[in-house]
């Protein structure tokens, strides 16, 4: 029996529905994982299914899994995991401990024996509140560490002897083909973790599966050649349309686009909590490099990296240097994001007055007033997928403050009397 994991946080209630009922007509999904604990969004879920709920515990503001061997952080977690599931027993008929403790820590044994005596109190708690199964998704990445392996294994059985009913679901967080994570390194971890543990779950990101006509990369257990179970996790991207593929990211540094040395870089240090809005703008200027057969908001890889570095120094006005955190242009052929680091992501910008400490500015090369659909949601998934990704990797605030529309991004005509990110483009934010 497979779950289907639902970010609830970045879907609305609509999609979640839709999620729900494709969930009750798959024979292989019996049960569903809503790990961002949100009453509004259990609300949704058990008004639409009888099927069972499992609910994660919420992760702290400034949550990273090296603060482990903080008995302070350790034991404020367990007490805000409790309240939450005391708020959320009447919806779950399961757990979800979502602390992804990155299994390479566990090849120390000062972390190791942290994580056992963190999660062993976590069980205790959440089964004082409501004596329920109860799934721990940490996760794997990288080239795989025989001690880590070893770690994992011995905190597996600690947990399953203080309660049987615990059920292990490894997490690779990144994907194929992204982050750290390859498909090498994840078959490696698949085949030792089953090895080392005799019974191992896993849960991915939608890249990886097919739910009947939703984009995918590639199939479940024929990828490994072992026999697993999965979870479908769709934390960083769903709509529920077969014609939609999803383009290729490409990110590129400052050193990689080329950014002038003899300039220095601008902006000063922001802690990223304190990161909670973003900010869409186009760059008004349109491809017209090759003015005979030109496409105003698709570029090839030539024009993108001209274009960027005349950004560098464009708005004297602002500073030499761009003025937004991250630029993105669109391909030719809308198949793939070039994301060109501007200030980046730990520095103040200069892209929306009043808005450039808590804000992150982000633009898209390009005049979308004039309407190019596949071009436009190209950007619209990276930013759903990246802002999803930064959410869980440091960036636990971006997006709290929510537009006046009440989106989760703005767009540079919410606080300013002008027409950017275009007529086109704007409304798309609605469905980040």
């Amino acid at each position: 029996m497979r779950g289907l994991f639902l970010q609830g946080t970045t879907l609305s209630d609509p999609e979640l529905i839709e999620m729900v009922s494709h969930a009750e007509t798959h024979a292989d999904i019996g049960y569903l994982v809503l790990q961002s604990w949100n009453e509004g969004d259990a609300q949704t879920v058990k008004a639409h299914t009888d099927m069972p709920l499992y609910i994660g515990n919420p992760e702290p503001t400034s949550y990273h899994y090296t603060k482990i061997l903080d008995q302070g952080w350790r034991w404020a977690h367990l007490w805000t995991s409790s309240e939450a599931a005391q708020a959320a027993k009447s919806y779950a008929d399961g757990w979800y401990i979502t602390q992804e403790c990155g299994l390479n820590l566990l090849a120390y044994p000062n972390y190791q024996a942290a994580w056992e005596a963190y999660l062993i109190e976590m069980v205790r708690r959440l089964r004082a509140v409501k004596d329920l199964p109860i799934i721990w998704s940490p996760y794997a990445t990288g080239p795989v560490d025989p001690l880590a392996v070893a770690g994992y294994s011995k905190t597996m059985k600690a947990l399953t002897a203080y309660s049987p009913g615990v059920v292990l679901q490894t997490h690779f967080q990144d994907g194929v083909g992204t982050g750290n994570q390859t498909k090498e390194s994840a078959k490696a971890w698949a085949l030792a973790l089953k090895t080392s543990t005799g019974s191992v779950a896993f849960r991915m990101n939608v890249e990886w599966f097919t739910i009947d006509g939703y984009r995918s990369r590639v199939p479940d257990e024929a990828f490994y050649g072992i026999e697993v179970g999965a979870c479908w996790e769709l934390r960083y991207w769903y709509r529920a349309h077969s014609d939609v593929v999803a383009p290729n990211i490409i990110f590129l540094t400052r050193s990689q686009w080329g950014a002038r040395t003899d300039l220095p870089r601008l902006g000063y240090y922001v802690a990223p909590v304190k990161r909670t809005e973003v900010h869409v703008h186009h760059t008004a200027a349109v491809d017209t490099y090759d003015p005979g057969e030109w496409t105003r908001n698709r570029w090839d890889l030539r024009e993108a990296l001209a274009y960027q570095r005349r950004l560098q120094t464009v708005r004297p006005d602002l500073g030499l240097d761009i003025p937004y955190t991250l630029v993105s242009y669109i391909s030719e052929d809308a198949k793939t994001v070039w994301v060109m680091e501007g200030r980046g992501l730990y520095r103040t910008g200069a892209h929306t007055a009043n808005h450039n400490t808590a804000g992150l500015g982000w633009a898209v090369g390009g005049n979308f007033n004039y309407p190019d659909p596949a071009a436009a949601q190209a950007f619209i998934f990276e930013v759903s997928n990246r802002l999803a990704y930064l959410q869980g990797h440091g960036f636990p605030n971006l997006g709290s403050v929510k537009s006046p529309k009440g989106w989760p991004v703005w767009g540079h005509r919410d606080t300013s009397p002008k027409d950017c990110p275009g007529n086109d483009l704007y409304p798309r934010l609605a469905s980040v």
